[in-house]
């Protein structure tokens, strides 16, 4: 009995020298306290695999009743000295998502597109998508006629003629001058509208502009290079002779100054006074006798 007893302690010191060489001289040593066994002098004086064997041949002598806690024991033995025998302990790879299998690595932000993503890329428009309906040339001169500059401009920007004239050969510009609309007509001469167009009555956008006693328009058109003495078709009236029929005085001084021929005369031999004289406007009457500067 006390023969038993001593090869089960030689067991079991067998099985705590066995865990503490395994324990040391693997790579992935098991903590001890909180610290490796990383020093080789602690190595040194421990029991080789040998001395363990003779220990666990020991245990086959045991009788039976404790045959069978014995050859487990041995078998655990057995198995640690393989796994102590196999070098380092597997390195854990952690496992991938699904939506990491398979998946490209993010670009850089600094590293530049490839060409078939570049080819992929919506490319910008080179010049603005047209939005709305398209304004046609005869909407463009009806615009003007009714002073719409929004529109107008909205046109213009699409690249619409601002010379384009309609069948009786009346351009936007004639158009806004008949009405007046200043705001207008700066931005078609800005938009090099031709001040010198006339209609197919020969009317020009300065007799337009003379039916009507806006001032900043006529000086605007002759600025533009209006022909001042130029006469139309049908009755051979001049801008002079709309603007004095009309009674409009600031315009009549203004053409006059200019450089106006009072003394032109229509198909039926009348002048400008003339014209002044039938309507009774009596102060463009005076202005039109009036000496000329120099004379």
């Amino acid at each position: 009995m006390q023969s038993q007893d001593s090869n089960l302690v030689a067991i079991v010191q067998a099985r705590e020298l066995l865990f503490r060489w395994r324990t040391a001289s693997s790579p992935g040593a098991t903590r001890v306290n909180n610290s490796r066994f990383t020093d080789p002098a602690m190595i040194v004086n421990w029991p080789d695999p040998p001395a363990i064997r003779r220990a666990l041949r020991a245990e086959n002598n045991q009788p039976a009743a404790t045959c069978l806690p014995s050859m487990a024991a041995a078998a655990l033995l057995l198995i640690l000295l393989f796994v102590s025998g196999c070098g380092s302990e597997p390195t854990a790879v952690e496992p991938q998502s699904a939506n990491e299998v398979g998946a490209k690595p993010p670009a850089d932000a600094d590293e530049p597109a490839s060409a078939a993503e570049q080819e992929n890329e919506p490319q910008a428009e080179s010049t603005p998508k047209q939005v709305g309906p398209t304004i046609t040339p005869e909407q463009f001169r009806q615009l003007a006629l009714d002073g719409n500059l929004p529109r107008m401009v909205l046109a213009i920007e699409r690249g619409i003629d601002v010379n384009a004239v309609d069948t009786e050969g009346r351009s936007a510009l004639m158009l806004a001058c008949f009405n007046g609309h200043t705001r207008v007509i700066r931005t078609l001469l800005d938009q090099s509208a031709d001040p010198r167009l006339r209609d197919t009555e020969g009317r020009s956008a300065l007799m337009y502009a003379a039916t009507i006693d806006n001032l900043e328009v006529v000086q605007m058109l002759l600025t533009a290079g209006s022909e001042i003495n130029a006469t139309d078709k049908a009755e051979g009236w001049t801008a002079l002779m709309f603007a004095a029929g009309e009674g409009h005085l600031a315009v009549v001084s203004e053409l006059l100054s200019a450089g106006a021929d009072r003394q032109i005369k229509d198909i039926d031999g009348d002048t400008a006074e003339a014209f002044a004289i039938q309507r009774g406007h009596t102060e463009v009457v005076k202005i039109l006798r009036r000496p000329t500067t120099g004379s």
